[in-house]
């Protein structure tokens, strides 16, 4: 009986408001409000009646070569990387022992 009624007190004591807790201070931060919104008002950047992959993207003629690339590759069952971006995995033996 005595180990019913410790653990229910236990419980109680953990479970009880701490007087020590103090609500969040937003006075302290930042306001953010609003400013991961887009800055630019009027039409989409997109063409909602074109797929997604026919957009037209004004890109330039290296990061066309590189997109094309990309789709060809997503045509052929892989995924579309691009070795602009991409680190390249580093095997042991690349590396020079000291």
């Amino acid at each position: 009986m005595r180990g019913v009624i410790g653990t229910i007190a236990l419980a109680a004591a953990l479970l009880a408001p701490s007087g020590g807790v103090q609500a969040f201070d937003e006075s302290k931060y930042p306001d953010w409000k609003g400013q991961w919104r887009r800055a630019e008002s009027g039409p989409p950047r997109y063409d909602p009646s074109k797929p997604v992959r026919e957009q037209q993207a004004p890109l330039t003629d290296e990061y066309q070569a590189v997109y094309a690339a990309s789709l060809a590759d997503q045509a052929a069952g892989g995924q579309g990387g691009s070795d602009l971006h991409v680190p390249r995995a580093r095997h042991a033996a690349d590396h020079e022992r000291v």
